[in-house]
């Protein structure tokens, strides 16, 4: 299913027999960029646990916008929606306990259509809901004082920093990230390749026109060229976004091959499975 760097380099080497060596060491750069650009990266999901120091959490790669948190009993942690969540304790995604028309005294909750209601204490809050159909209807709901009134978020200050409103040592995010493997031609862990003979393509020509930016000179191929079959930076452009759907269609990227195939309503005709 994937393939390597050497693959890449063999393939440059043997198509366009470059006169000297020096490119070797950035066609890992270059494949990285073009797996980036058509969205091709293979990905895999990451449980780790990070230290938490004065509400803060580092982290030590860039989190992308699906990442889950969980707190040290395993409880998930929501992202704090500046709109409609609030922590002064009027915190309505707890468990609400009645419904009804009610009134309101400074130490007691009263539900009037309830004839047998108990006293409610002054611990809950009340707020209107749906205030232009049912005006004097409200909803009383819970919330739990022992943490911070039961406000539990987080926030994403950057690409690689979430701040907490709640005191504890640690977190456990759930996240993806690039799968890789180690390479030995550079000594460092590489993103896999999808093993597709399109995009290994369109990935040659790429790297042959970040040569030819770098000034190397070929006798048959430069960037001056108006000619399609000449000009690497035209026939990048030109087959990238063919490379990306044979990806996708191969289903290496699971992620893609899912919604492309709801894109066009492919799963509406899936066999059924016995």
């Amino acid at each position: 299913m994937y393939t390597n760097i050497e693959r890449i380099i063999a393939k440059i080497d043997n198509d366009f027999n470059p006169n000297n060596s020096d490119w070797i060491p950035r066609v890992g750069a270059w494949v990285t960029d073009a797996l980036m650009q058509l969205n091709c990266t293979p990905t895999k999901k990451v449980i780790k646990k990070f230290p938490v120091q004065d509400r803060i959490v580092r982290i030590d790669c860039i989190l992308n916008d699906n990442i889950e948190v969980y707190d040290a009993n395993g409880c998930k942690v929501r992202e704090i929606d500046y709109i409609s969540d609030s922590c002064c304790g009027n915190n309505k995604n707890s468990a609400s306990s009645s419904t009804g028309d009610v009134e309101v005294t400074p130490d007691t909750i009263t539900t009037i259509s309830n004839p047998n209601a108990t006293r409610v204490p002054a611990e809950t809050v009340v707020f209107n809901r749906q205030a232009k159909e049912y005006p004097a209807r409200y909803n009383v709901v819970e919330f739990d004082r022992q943490d911070a009134n039961g406000c539990r978020y987080y926030a994403k200050v950057n690409d690689t920093t979430l701040q907490l409103t709640f005191d504890t040592d640690y977190i456990t995010l759930k996240y993806e990230t690039a799968d890789t493997e180690r390479c030995e031609v550079y000594g460092c862990d590489m993103p896999k390749i999808p093993n597709n003979g399109k995009l290994i393509e369109a990935i040659t020509y790429y790297c042959i026109y970040k040569m030819l930016l770098r000034g190397y000179k070929h006798p048959v191929l430069n960037l001056a060229a108006s000619q399609y079959g000449t000009n690497p930076y035209y026939i990048w452009l030109t087959t990238k976004e063919e490379a990306k759907r044979s990806v996708i269609n191969q289903g290496i990227n699971e992620d893609l091959t899912e919604l492309w195939r709801s894109a066009f309503f492919i799963k509406t005709f899936n066999p059924r499975r016995q």
